[in-house]
């Protein structure tokens, strides 16, 4: 209805459920995927203070709960659009640097092979699918996810995060292979996929149970 919203229409989950699931001033309804968002977003943060708090402490909470909702934003923005903006990008590897100071700046090295590792290992691929295949095989934002959460995450838990990213995606095309099975496509014509979200499923993994 192009009505400007005043803050009270924006509180993550309140405003939703005070409101009905529609817009205050013109009654339409609001997609229900606003809220699980917000719902997910707000237990990823509750899940970073239980996991990391008493032994990081605030900073490193902080860190990875920004990190994990730009990591949420991500997946569902290629979801869509089969793209990933790159402020959020630039996001990613801001906390990716500011993760080096919560975890403690004598990890630095890991820290640095991570970023080396999960940049270049799709980067290989991205490189790779040009003589194979004649074109990309794996989109440039994908590279640049996995070089930031390899920075966040470090040497041992990027290569987790790869094992989960890639067995998730595996398994989602073999059921979709199956399940679609009497069609040409299961993916509904698409030339290409979203791999964020499982990129993202996977860092956030790795986040918490990396070690």
């Amino acid at each position: 209805c192009n009505h400007m919203l005043a803050w009270y229409d924006n509180v993550p989950l309140f405003s939703f459920l005070f409101l009905g699931g529609k817009c205050r001033y013109c009654k339409t309804k609001i997609s229900p995927r606003y809220f699980c968002v917000e719902l997910l977003n707000a237990a990823l943060w509750l899940c970073c203070a239980f996991a990391f708090f008493r032994n990081y402490g605030v900073w490193a909470v902080i860190v990875n709960a920004l990190a994990l909702s730009v990591l949420l934003c991500m997946a569902l923005i290629d979801e869509e659009h089969l793209f990933i903006p790159d402020r959020l990008q630039i996001a990613l590897l801001i906390l990716g640097v500011c993760g080096i100071f919560a975890s403690g700046v004598q990890f630095w090295q890991t820290k640095l092979y991570g970023m080396l590792l999960g940049g270049g290992f799709f980067l290989f691929f991205y490189l790779i699918s040009f003589p194979l295949f004649g074109r990309e095989g794996l989109g440039f934002g994908d590279v640049k996810l996995m070089t930031s959460a390899g920075l966040l995450l470090g040497l041992k838990s990027v290569c987790v995060a790869i094992v989960i990213a890639i067995v998730m995606a595996l398994i989602d095309v073999i059921v979709r292979r199956v399940a679609f099975k009497n069609q040409k496509d299961p993916f509904g014509g698409a030339n290409e996929f979203a791999f964020a979200p499982y990129l993202a499923a996977g860092v956030a993994a790795a986040l918490f149970f990396g070690d």
